[in-house]
Parts: structure tokens; sequence; C-alpha cells
């Protein structure tokens, strides 16, 4: 997962772009699905939240996005700890988008 966000960062930096996001609350965290398999436990969370998301060029030219629109953005973020840890210490393993 950190591959892809890396690689995103480095393609827009190679463009010489800049992404600006601007996050404006959340409406919703739920859990929407579990497992428990071989010691591990994974949670899968649903996210509703509002942001303003801008992408600009090196000279400050808007190429994505609105500056003055909010939009409402729904991911999952799939969490998971080993089941017999006392320090339940959650780790994000996955995101996807709705």
């Amino acid at each position: 997962m950190l591959d892809a966000f890396e690689l995103a960062i480095s393609e827009r930096r190679d463009r010489k772009e800049t992404l600006h996001l601007t996050f404006i609350g959340t409406s919703e965290a739920k859990i929407v699905d579990t497992l428990e398999e071989d010691g591990t436990t994974e949670i899968v969370v649903r996210y509703v939240s509002e942001l303003v998301s801008v992408t600009r060029s090196a000279n400050n030219e808007i190429v994505a996005g609105d500056p003055e629109q909010i939009v409402e953005v729904i991911d999952k973020w799939t969490f998971a700890c080993e089941a017999q840890s006392t320090k339940r210490n959650w780790m994000l393993i996955a995101t996807s988008g709705e």
C-alpha cells in the first residue's frame, strides 16, 4: 500500500504538480466488516468525509479539482492486529474508494 502512495507522489513531483487537500470533516465512520483468521483480526471501516481537493501545476494553474467545491469522499480502510496481543496496535493494511 505504501508503494502505491509513494508512486503517486513521485509521479506528481515529476510533473511538478502539488496537491492541496483541505479536510472539512467526517460524517460517518462505521465498521462494515470483520474477520478473524490465523491469529489476526481485521476490521473494515467505511468513512464518509468531505474535503476540498485541488492539484496545481508548477505555474499555479489548476489541473484538477476546484478550490471552491467541497466533495464527498467515501473510503473503506482495513485495519489488522494480532488477536492475542494485549497492546492491540492496529495497522492500516488496505484502502479503497467507493
